[in-house]
């Protein structure tokens, strides 16, 4: 599964990030081949993936910020056969693990605050070893650059990209991809 998402994001490295019904609305209309849902609650779930699947676009879902769901892997389970997604997102080395047994492509979030978190990611993604890293905030070039250099894992910059130049950054820095909710970037 991590070869379609990276084949995706060769065709077209903006992932959209979604946050609510209009969002994904929008986001199934946009040339991107794959949309994150970040934030929603179980309500809306179900109706979110279908349609973005139903546009045969790619739909990863953010686990930890599903409400009405706790970020558990029993939890995990559960929504991966009500929704059946291409994988998920999470800051949590349970919930990879658990992605990795229901054969799901797994994205562990990292924060790339200072130095001793860049430390402490590296360390984090050698010992999970999830399929991909969302490095946040995206608009630290210079982070993606440190943590590429230090792991083996394809890595997306997410969080505050809003121009183009922005993204040109991080692809340059070694992102396959960005995250981002900007209007400007996901025509």
């Amino acid at each position: 599964m991590n070869k379609k998402l990276i084949d995706a994001l060769k065709k077209n490295p903006i992932i959209v990030s979604v946050r609510s019904e209009e969002e994904t609305d929008r986001a199934i209309k946009s040339r991107a081949e794959v949309v994150f849902i970040i934030h929603t609650d179980m309500n809306h779930l179900v109706s979110q993936v279908k349609k973005i699947k139903n546009a045969g676009k790619m739909a990863f879902i953010h686990v930890d910020l599903v409400h009405g769901f706790s970020s558990s892997p029993i939890a995990l389970e559960y929504i991966y056969k009500l929704t059946n997604p291409d994988g998920i997102l999470t800051t949590k080395k349970a919930l990879i693990n658990k992605a990795k047994d229901l054969n799901l492509t797994s994205i562990l979030r990292v924060f790339a605050l200072d130095s001793p978190t860049i430390v402490s990611s590296a360390k984090l993604i050698k010992e999970v070893k999830p399929d991909i890293v969302e490095i946040l905030p995206g608009i630290a070039p210079k982070a993606i650059k440190l943590i590429g250099e230090k792991v083996n894992v394809p890595i997306i910059a997410g969080g505050m990209i809003e121009t183009k130049d922005e993204v040109i950054s991080c692809i340059k820095n070694g992102a396959v991809g960005v995250s981002s909710s900007s209007e400007k970037l996901i025509i």
